[in-house]
């Protein structure tokens, strides 16, 4: 079988099997890696990495738990056949998973060169979007209500009844520009 014979292979067992054959899944990716395929590089790695088994098991996949260096390794020699979606998710990797952007911020845009619209995202977010990402991940995790739903606690609110002010003043400072442009146009057709 070729490459892509054994990937595809694996490819459906994943599809349409169960928990139970996560590791006939993982040898089948095994064997389509060595033979060269970089998509079964890249989904041996989310297996290493915890992914696979954490979606199986009904939860979000960056709950999973695996080994990471491993799961590097395998999306960094798919990413360097050209496979952007690896480059993704090594950045993903170190962003998220290990808290690098530095190391994440160069596979992000490779995979970002390539096509993958969630790198864009997150070069265009960076590390700070990382961070709110964890912070939303965490409140998720936590079973508390959304803030401003009936049993939340209360937001925490400014004695000064003011902190809207600024986004007003930024709205206007947006919106005027565009005002202007669209009432000079109206005056020459008038």
């Amino acid at each position: 079988m070729t490459a892509n014979e054994l990937f595809q292979a694996a490819y459906q067992l994943e599809f349409f099997g169960s928990l139970e054959d996560l590791p006939e899944i993982e040898r089948r990716y095994r064997e389509a890696a060595a033979a060269g395929s970089p998509d079964a590089m890249a989904r041996l790695g989310l297996i290493v990495e915890g992914q696979t088994r954490a979606t199986m098991e009904g939860r979000p996949p960056n709950e999973g738990v695996g080994d990471l260096a491993e799961a590097a390794e395998w999306y960094r020699k798919a990413a360097e056949l050209g496979h952007a979606q690896a480059a993704y998710f090594l950045g993903r990797l170190y962003a998220e998973k290990l808290g690098d952007w530095s190391r994440a911020e160069p596979w992000y845009r490779k995979a970002a060169a390539g096509g993958n619209n969630a790198a864009k995202q997150d070069l265009a977010e960076g590390p700070h979007g990382v961070v709110r990402r964890r912070a939303v991940d965490m409140w998720l995790s936590s079973g508390e209500p959304p803030p401003d739903t009936p049993g939340a606690p209360p937001r925490p609110r400014h004695s000064s009844g003011t902190e809207n002010n600024g986004c007003a003043v930024l709205a206007v400072a947006a919106i005027l520009p565009v005002l202007l442009v669209f009432a000079a146009l109206l005056t020459k057709t008038a």
